[in-house]
């Protein structure tokens, strides 16, 4: 009877150790500045509410349902994916992608950087460089054109890129720059003043599949020609594993990303850079 009961003793404190790290570990997530925001927010609108400050524990309250909304539930992630979905099947397609003119980088992938010993700051996109150089490395197109801005110590982005590739050896194909662009629509004008000027009649266009919807529209209405679009950069997932969590960065950066090419797209359309929405 010893026995057994030292056995169950050492069940019951696993268990209750075990139970007593998870909360723990719940805690600490609690204490991060972002969860702490939030908790000490609805605190904030139930001691206004208590206070008979109806209005501003209304406006208190509606901020704190926003941060719930945007980052306890996958909701940025799921709107982001509605705009990701379309080009989820890429994968299926890179032995059949046809041959252009020329494959356009789009800018946002690195900066330039002179602390770096490569010379460039590689960012969140930084699929759009690796995808348009192994497009070139299967020869898609013999010429790479690269866009982008943030300019530091007089070198655009596309000076740093190719001055990258050039070091490394990653590619045979001509490289060249659009310069400095103000953005997506600038680096149209100039991909369509080469399109005329060399006769392109198609190109591959390298951006960010939450790009990707935005920046093809603009390519071929603003160049005219044949735009074969080349995503990458996926940040959603096609299944949602957890939906419930403490406040967390990410998914409100997956909302502004969503949140951000919605508006350019209603801008774009407005400047009559892309068609109107069906």
């Amino acid at each position: 009877p010893l026995f057994y009961l030292g056995r169950c003793s050492s069940s019951v404190f696993i268990v209750v150790a075990t139970m007593l790290v998870l909360v723990l570990k719940e805690l600490i997530e609690l204490l991060q500045p972002l969860p702490l925001v939030w908790v000490s927010l609805l605190v904030f609108a139930w001691w206004l509410r208590r206070q008979s400050l109806r209005k501003p524990s209304r406006v208190a309250m509606g901020i704190w349902l926003f941060m719930t909304i945007t980052m306890c539930f996958p909701f940025g992630n799921r709107c982001l994916a509605t705009i990701e979905q379309p080009w989820r099947s890429i994968n299926q397609q890179w032995d059949s992608l046809p041959k252009g003119d020329a494959v356009i980088l789009l800018g946002g992938g690195v900066q330039p950087s002179i602390r770096e010993i490569i010379g460039v700051n590689v960012q969140e996109s930084s699929d759009r460089p690796t995808t348009a150089i192994e497009l070139m490395r299967r020869k898609r197109a013999p010429l790479l054109v690269i866009g982008g801005g943030a300019p530091e110590n007089h070198r655009t982005e596309a000076q740093a890129v190719a001055e990258w590739i050039e070091s490394w050896n990653l590619t045979t194909a001509a490289v060249m720059g659009l310069g400095n662009c103000a953005d997506t629509h600038d680096e149209a004008l100039k991909t369509a003043a080469l399109a005329r000027k060399h006769g392109w009649k198609r190109i591959l266009l390298v951006t960010s599949a939450s790009h990707m919807n935005r920046a093809s529209a603009v390519f071929r209405k603003t160049t005219g020609i044949e735009v074969i679009p080349v995503p990458c950069s996926f940040i959603t997932k096609k299944n949602v594993t957890q939906w419930v969590q403490w406040p967390e960065t990410g998914q409100l950066l997956d909302y502004g990303v969503w949140f951000h090419e919605v508006v350019g797209a209603f801008a774009y359309r407005r400047r009559g850079c892309i068609g109107s929405a069906p």
